[in-house]
């Protein structure tokens, strides 16, 4: 048989490994591999030393081909041996895969520490992201926090190569939001003057209103008073056409009675004299019912009075009574609150608390 006499780590010639094989001794060989294997020191956190970590585990995989397919073709020589070989064979292959795995962790250990630091400065970026964005219904208020919130954010060596992704969407988030808070304030300053001549004009016709409504009830009072006036004034001058009109009538009896006899001047004198009393007690009656008029005023006020200060009274009097029942109420809760065993100072207050409503879903009923 011809094979290649070097393997990926070791150098042997076919007849030593194929002894290997059938001597059971292809510890020797594997521990060669890897002793050279982890004998050497490689640093996974530059790229040379993670190509070298790549290029370590990869003659490790070759030299686990060159051996199986050495023993493959031992098996094929030597049937009667194939039981031992192909132990041998799984040996090998597994203690290679497992010096695989173990030679290559450190470039897995750095590819999975960089997986995680990546992953971790993405979710920073997505949370800047985040922090760039604003509702279109925000307010002035709301742009101005967004703004200082992104201006606290500092860009450092923290953010590593994802320094100038973030320093970008910090300073377009920081554009955009200075952008929208100029036009916000101006569309929130023409909003607040709306607002303030929308006011202004509602105020202006509930002004409008009220000198309306006080210019006709001024035109009302003045009306009915003129009417009073009027109509006094009109009682007054009949009273005094009766009066004059009756004095008239007198004279003109007297005058008839100075032509009769002097028997009916007495006659004429007394209905003179009579005329003049009944006069003299109508002007008395009319005012009479001038002060009566006023007297009857002054006893409806009074009645008016009277009838709000009784029920004025009957106000206090009636929660004078709902007093009276509340406290009634409170004095048997905190006889029974007593009775199961509660302090008094305690029962007084749960009896307060609850009557004002700061106990959920306990109530007093009064």
């Amino acid at each position: 048989m011809v094979h290649s006499t070097t393997l990926a780590l070791i150098e042997a010639d076919n007849k030593a490994l194929i002894d290997a094989y059938t001597s059971n001794d292809l510890d020797q060989v594997l521990d060669k591999i890897a002793k050279r294997a982890r004998g050497t020191q490689i640093d996974a956190t530059t790229k040379k030393g993670r190509d070298e970590i790549r290029s370590l585990a990869y003659k490790i995989a070759q030299s686990k081909t060159a051996l199986d397919d050495l023993g493959k073709e031992l098996v094929s020589d030597w049937k009667e041996k194939s039981k031992a070989v192909d132990g041998q064979r799984k040996k090998a292959r597994d203690f290679l895969d497992a010096l695989k795995v173990e030679v290559r962790q450190p470039l897995t250990d750095y590819e999975e520490r960089e997986k995680r630091r990546v992953a971790a400065l993405e979710e920073r970026l997505h949370a800047l992201r985040d922090k760039s964005e604003v509702s279109v219904t925000a307010t002035s208020e709301d742009l101005a926090n967004a703004i200082r919130e992104l201006e606290a954010v500092e860009i450092d060596d923290s953010w590593q190569e994802f320094a100038a992704k973030a320093r970008a969407i910090r300073d377009n988030g920081l554009h955009f939001f200075k952008q929208a808070l100029e036009q916000t304030k101006q569309r929130e300053a023409e909003q607040a003057e709306l607002e303030r001549l929308r006011r202004e004009e509602e105020e202006r016709k509930a002004k409008e209103e009220e000198e309306r409504r006080r210019a006709e009830e001024a035109a009302r009072l003045k009306a009915a008073a003129e009417k009073a006036r009027q109509e006094e004034a009109e009682r007054a001058r009949i009273e005094q056409e009766r009066i004059e009109r009756e004095k008239r009538e007198a004279i003109e009896a007297r005058k008839r009675a100075e032509q009769q006899a002097r028997e009916a001047e007495e006659r004429r004198k007394r209905e003179a004299a009579e005329a003049e009393e009944r006069a003299r007690r109508q002007a008395e009656e009319a005012e009479k019912a001038r002060l009566a008029a006023i007297e009857k005023a002054k006893r409806e006020e009074q009645e008016r009075l009277q009838k709000r200060e009784e029920a004025e009274a009957a106000e206090q009097a009636r929660r004078e009574a709902n007093t009276r029942h509340r406290q009634k109420i409170n004095r048997e809760a905190l006889a029974a609150m007593k009775g199961v065993g509660v302090v008094e100072d305690t029962a007084k207050a749960l009896i307060v608390a609850i009557a004002a409503g700061k106990i959920p879903h306990v109530h007093i009923t009064y």
